[in-house]
């Protein structure tokens, strides 16, 4: 995610010089705003994952993680994985984020997501992928 905003930071600075050449003597220096970084995703290699749902569609994976996301700040601190899944009633996409050094923070996360009225189990990684979001 930093890497991102990295990106696009200088993405940004590289279009603000383009533009000012263009003009000779500016009005006022521009002041450029960055919003504060968010921390870095937890990378713990912990082989549990905290599982968010399951869906029909991997498309409906990405509208949910988009969902939960917004909705729960302390997932976008996580990667979010999906996993395919052939059950009796057709195939379904898991939702769940992974990076966790624990079960116990892995069970922490879960709880704290509970509390705020989400629906979340702990289970092992059985096949997650991470999610393919794409930059909007």
């Amino acid at each position: 995610m930093a890497t991102l905003a990295a990106a696009a930071i200088t993405q940004a600075k590289s279009v603000l010089a383009a533009v000012m050449l263009h003009h000779q003597t500016p009005a006022a220096k521009p002041v450029i705003r960055v919003a504060a970084a968010r921390p870095a995703a937890h990378t713990g290699k912990f082989p549990a994952v905290v599982q968010l749902g399951a869906y029909g569609s991997p498309e409906r994976v990405l509208a949910a993680w988009n969902g939960a996301a917004h909705k729960y700040g302390a997932l976008k601190a996580y990667l979010p994985m999906s996993a395919r899944f052939a059950s009796p009633k057709g195939t379904f996409y898991r939702l769940s984020v992974r990076g966790f050094d624990s079960l116990g923070q892995a069970t922490a996360l879960c709880s704290s997501l509970r509390r705020e009225g989400g629906k979340c189990f702990v289970r092992n990684v059985a096949g997650d992928a991470p999610v393919n979001i794409a930059s909007r």
